[in-house]
């Protein structure tokens, strides 16, 4: 089978990205990892691993910050996009362009710390732990133009008890963010989700 090729779009610590990189087996296989921080952490951890980075910081306009992510991707010949951190709302346009290269399929996902439809946004562990939740989680979806609206490939849920402190729970959490992507990555290498493989428009 040919190899499936990722980029991943990143801005902070770079947690899920290594985990996505070191979760890959054939023939997926994280090709990039493109960062809107030139100092976020994850451009270094991912080198470390061996994996090609590219910077674009914002540019004057979305579309131009946007048209440069773009003939990267192309360059690469991607097939999917792994959003992981990426304080950045993908706009219809860049969807649109990306899907055109895949039959027209969505192959945009993220991953959200929260049962969505709930707490999308930001801070959406900190604001399921002060409600006191009786579970949260974590969300795996296709990406659109809204925040956190696109519909939702994988979904796993974590009680919050008395006993939890705010960083264990943020813990648990981010151990099954990890954990989703690990499922859909294997579902990736073994057709359970179908790639409509990269062609040139």
């Amino acid at each position: 089978m040919k190899p499936i090729r990722l980029a991943i779009l990143a801005s902070g610590q770079g947690t899920n990205a290594v985990s996505i990189i070191e979760s890959c087996s054939t023939p997926v296989r994280t090709e990039i990892v493109i960062s809107d921080q030139p100092l976020a952490p994850v451009v270094k951890k991912a080198q470390n691993l061996g994996v090609k980075t590219y910077i674009v910081e914002k540019k004057s306009s979305k579309q131009d910050h946007e048209s440069e992510i773009l003939k990267i991707l192309k360059h690469y010949k991607i097939d999917w996009i792994c959003m992981a951190g990426y304080m950045r709302i993908l706009s219809e346009n860049f969807l649109n362009e990306f899907s055109s290269w895949h039959e027209n399929k969505s192959q945009v996902v993220n991953i959200h710390p929260s049962l969505l439809p709930q707490y999308p946004g930001l801070n959406s562990i900190e604001r399921a732990y002060q409600d006191k939740v009786a579970e949260g989680g974590a969300s795996l979806h296709y990406v659109d133009s809204g925040v956190d609206t696109g519909p939702i490939l994988y979904q796993s849920k974590v009680a919050l008890d008395s006993n939890h402190t705010f960083a264990d729970f943020k813990s648990l959490v981010h151990k099954t963010e990890y954990q989703l992507y690990r499922n859909f990555l294997n579902d990736l290498a073994t057709q359970k989700i179908q790639t409509f493989f990269y062609k040139d428009n």
